[in-house]
């Protein structure tokens, strides 16, 4: 989704990965959590100058209206009339949460960061309202679309342009995690070639294209130019601007380093996490994971943080004074970390 927070100027500790996920479903929660229920959609139950920003967005191609009761009859054939293809070309953490809103009967919690951009996005394509249950945060889907969407998800050509998405993803997240960030005009138009085969001047698959990529990927408007980036950068605007001045781009990688990069290890990366994992292992605070920690301090390598800085984050996560050991093991995963800055 288009990134709603920003991590400018906070401390260190609260621009790791973990920290900014733990920041959206903080704001979910206070968004939602003690609103009223989701309502059965957005097209019957919003009123029209709520439902305007929606369509202003953009994730539907629709023609001028006179009226707003027009424009809303526009709305809800354009989800009517895309519904499969736009059921097919659903990012994949919007997939999974509607298969768990189908199972729960149509409402379902939002239980994580990831959902929340899901439910974001699903309620962009006009499909779901968001609301609080119970105290929870909840997403409920249109009961008009649910037998539909079931439909469409049970057809053949459902799946084979599910396995194409799943190889198309893969890609995408390996160079982002290969560079930190990307303009999105490739992304959208190999989406358009090998996800639809169609051509990328083609308007619907363009607007399939738009929507997935900015539902699947954190993204941001810089300089006139929509950027992907990696979940874990915490100031685009600064990577983007030093290595503009130097001309990067996605560095070249062999066969091992791009299957790397898709599994979010690249294999020069791969014996200093090992280290660092083993001398973390009994040192950290009950409340903190051994996997969240090491990678939290590889992605601020990534992103140049130096060996004090992340003494500083890691000393946030232990309950002993740092040893020798754990020192050396931080030296080893910046020798060996490359950076994207």
């Amino acid at each position: 989704m288009r990134r709603y927070l920003d991590f400018e100027g906070l401390h260190l500790k609260d621009q790791t990965a973990s920290a900014m996920r733990s920041a959206r479903y903080a704001l979910c929660k206070r968004l939602f959590a003690e609103q009223p229920p989701p309502m059965n959609g957005v097209l019957n139950t919003w009123d029209s100058n709520a439902l305007e920003l929606l369509l202003a967005l953009g994730w539907h191609d629709l023609p001028h209206a006179p009226t707003a009761l027009q424009r809303r009859g526009l709305a809800r054939r354009a989800v009517r009339d895309n519904l499969e293809i736009d059921t097919d070309c659903l990012a994949p953490n919007e997939h999974t949460l509607l298969e768990r809103i189908l199972a729960m009967g149509g409402v379902a919690d939002i239980a994580c960061a990831d959902d929340f951009d899901a439910a974001l996005a699903l309620r962009n394509r006009l499909w779901c309202d968001l609301g609080g249950l119970d105290g929870r945060p909840a997403i409920r889907i249109d009961p008009t679309l649910e037998e539909p969407i079931r439909k469409a998800m049970s057809r053949f050509d459902h799946l084979q342009v599910r396995l194409k998405i799943f190889t198309f993803d893969a890609m995408i997240n390996a160079m982002l995690y290969a560079a930190g960030f990307m303009d999105d005009q490739l992304p959208r138009e190999r989406f358009c070639v090998d996800v639809l085969s169609a051509t990328p001047d083609d308007p619907a698959a363009n607007r399939l294209a738009r929507n997935f990529v900015e539902a699947a990927y954190d993204c941001v408007v810089y300089a006139n130019c929509r950027l992907l980036l990696h979940g874990a950068l915490a100031l685009p605007e600064t990577l983007v601007e030093q290595l503009a001045m130097r001309g990067a781009n996605v560095p070249p990688m062999t066969p091992a380093q791009m299957l790397g990069c898709m599994n979010g290890l690249l294999p020069e990366e791969r014996g200093a996490m090992h280290t660092l994992k083993r001398t973390l292992q009994y040192a950290l605070r009950p409340d903190v994971s051994l996997d969240e920690a090491a990678e939290d301090l590889k992605l601020l390598t990534k992103q140049g943080v130096g060996f004090e800085q992340l003494q500083q984050v890691t000393r946030d996560m232990l309950c002993v004074i740092p040893t020798p050991a754990i020192e050396f093991a931080l030296r080893g995963l910046i020798d060996h970390t490359p950076r994207w800055l």
